[in-house]
């Protein structure tokens, strides 16, 4: 959907996503490019529930924002990938794990 977009370590929570997104090219605003990732998983849960039979989510599918941190160098981008590989480990320490 983006020409330019490279997406980095990832990783689906069961209430939240991380993800690292290098942009290389200067006219993409992060604020589009969310939103029409949003857009898009939205509209696919949708299509999800009305004809493959999945749970309906009663209440709100995203958050309003996003939290967004620029990675200025390697130590960075190697802290945040760190985080996000360790992150699934810790979820049954999440307050929302059940």
């Amino acid at each position: 959907r983006f020409d330019g977009l490279k997406m980095h370590d990832y990783v689906v929570m069961p209430n939240h996503f991380h993800g690292i997104i290098e942009l290389n090219s200067g006219d993409k605003q992060l604020g589009d490019i969310v939103g029409a990732f949003k857009s898009l998983s939205t509209n696919a849960y949708i299509a999800g529930v009305k004809f493959d039979g999945w749970t309906r989510f009663s209440k709100r599918f995203w958050h309003r924002n996003y939290f967004e941190h620029v990675i200025r160098d390697e130590a960075g981008y190697l802290k945040i990938s760190e985080y996000i590989k360790n992150n699934v480990l810790k979820w049954d320490l999440d307050r929302f794990y059940q």
